[in-house]
């Protein structure tokens, strides 16, 4: 699957991009998919790849993977910014096992610091049940996967920032809503600077809107290949 543009942007949910269950070898590859309802799902797919794409403001997360241990899923060398700002305390990628994921050089484009963004949850651990929720430091504690990934701005054409919460809560902490008082008003900025709702109407995106020029995304090969399209 590549070079597809997935624009679910409506006033309502739409459904996901792709939902696959028991295919193996499955590349996802030069896509951008935003506000899907989940950008996508992946049901016992062995050697899945998910490579040089655009994740950015799915409504729920941008993609769950449920797989089993040796059933490896590799996520590598895309962008993945932020959901909505109402999700803001969901995890971007949900997964079963998180044993079951590789993941190196991919450029992650949030609304908070890199240590209050949910990036992963996952439900067993080592066999046993669990419902964790962590942030990138913590997954490559649980994965021991070396740090070969970063947080930035890609600086793409689309819109120049992703808005952003001045009290964001922390991982795992259902204590502080401090945030909630800023949703509702981002949500509409959101809507009209990162949707591109003008006058009623959407404005058309292109595959050029999210072409990264961060010079750490360039050196990489982070998100879409230009030369691809």
């Amino acid at each position: 699957v590549q070079r597809c543009f997935y624009d679910g942007r409506s006033d309502g949910y739409t459904p996901v991009f792709i939902q696959a269950n028991s295919v193996q070898n499955l590349t996802v590859a030069n896509c951008v998919i935003t506000r899907g309802f989940h950008g996508a799902n992946f049901s016992r797919c062995p050697d899945l790849l998910i490579r040089n794409c655009v994740w950015v403001n799915n409504q729920i997360n941008h993609f769950y993977i449920h797989n089993l241990v040796p059933e490896i899923a590799t996520i590598r060398n895309n962008l993945i910014a932020d959901c909505i700002p109402a999700k803001i305390r969901n995890p971007l990628i949900g997964c079963l096992n998180i044993e079951s994921i590789r993941e190196a050089q991919n450029c992650y484009f949030v609304r908070t610091s890199e240590e209050k963004r949910a990036l992963y949850s996952f439900h067993r651990y080592e066999g046993d049940p669990v419902a964790k929720q962590v942030n990138y430091a913590d997954f490559l504690k649980y994965t021991k996967l070396p740090r070969t990934s970063f947080f930035a701005n890609p600086a793409f054409r689309a819109f120049p920032d992703l808005l952003r919460f001045k009290n964001p809560p922390d991982v795992n902490d259902a204590s502080d809503n401090r945030y909630l008082e800023e949703t509702a008003e981002m949500g509409k900025q959101a809507t009209e600077i990162e949707h591109k709702h003008v006058k009623g109407k959407y404005l058309p995106l292109e595959f050029a809107d999210f072409f990264a020029t961060h010079p750490d995304c360039r050196k990489n090969d982070i998100g879409l290949q230009p030369e691809q399209f």
